[in-house]
């Protein structure tokens, strides 16, 4: 995690309503990261409210595997739906 995304993440560790704060989207540290990645961090107070929800939220819908299944298997879209497991 570069520095200004860690500065990013500690703020909003210690505010009121904590947000995700995602990183290695600057242009100086693209070329030491693959193509495909950014960085992804989450207040742990901000996770457990995340993680309660989740039942609720878009990642339990028939519409995200399907998403899932192109993004992770794009060539076995004929093949038996896959699940996702979190």
């Amino acid at each position: 995690m570069e520095e200004e995304d860690l500065k990013e993440f500690v703020k909003e560790k210690y505010s009121e309503n904590p947000k995700p704060v995602m990183g290695m989207l600057n242009v100086s540290s693209r070329p030491y990261v693959p193509q495909t990645t950014i960085s992804f961090a989450v207040p742990f107070n901000k996770f457990e409210s995340i993680v309660h929800c989740m039942e609720y939220s878009f990642l339990t819908t028939d519409t995200w595997q399907k998403a899932q299944m192109r993004i992770t298997y794009p060539s076995a879209q004929k093949y038996q739906r896959l699940r996702c497991h979190f």
